[in-house]
């Protein structure tokens, strides 16, 4: 990942921790990764920048390519109704 790539995904991780939510294109995260398609890898690298930042669930909702990231204090989500949810735990995309 080239620098000012890691830099941007860095600053919008500190976005959702600071305003709640931010959203990144798949297109985004391929370039910035690399990759042709979105591995469990990437997710890893994500989950362990977000863990940087602050330790707490970052759920994440997809929706025509475009990721939308949320955090909030005390947000979680249900496992017994995540099938249900339009969001979900990024541990889940691990």
């Amino acid at each position: 990942m080239l620098t000012r790539h890691a830099n941007e995904l860095s600053l919008r991780l500190e976005r959702v921790h600071d305003v709640g939510c931010m959203e990144v294109t798949g297109d985004e995260l391929r370039r910035w990764y690399g990759q042709a398609r979105l591995s469990k890898t990437v997710w890893r690298d994500i989950k362990d920048r977000w863990v940087e930042i602050v330790d707490v669930p970052l759920l994440v909702g997809i929706s025509s390519d475009r990721y939308v990231f949320v955090y909030g204090e005390g947000l979680v989500i249900d496992k017994a109704q995540s099938s249900d949810s339009w969001l979900t735990d990024l541990d889940d995309w691990l």
